[in-house]
């Protein structure tokens, strides 16, 4: 389903994907609704989104490591 949004350009995107197009850009869907991109591809994109996704995995240990230090001082 292709919805247009108000500020967007002459294509909606279908945003029951994680990844979609917008004109000639690909853009991919994280938590709260945000997107990341513009891409020039949807390889480029699905790349991205995994490091994205990486670098929220190591941010959320060095989350729980400061944690665990906080509460043992």
């Amino acid at each position: 389903m292709n919805v247009k949004r108000e500020g967007e350009g002459s294509m909606g995107c279908d945003r029951s994907e994680r990844f979609f197009q917008m004109d000639a850009d690909w853009f991919f869907t994280i938590r709260g609704g945000r997107h990341m991109g513009p891409f020039a591809t949807k390889r480029d994109a699905i790349g991205a989104s995994g490091e994205y996704i990486r670098g929220q995995s190591k941010l959320s240990v060095v989350r729980a490591a400061a944690g665990a230090m906080a509460v043992g001082s």
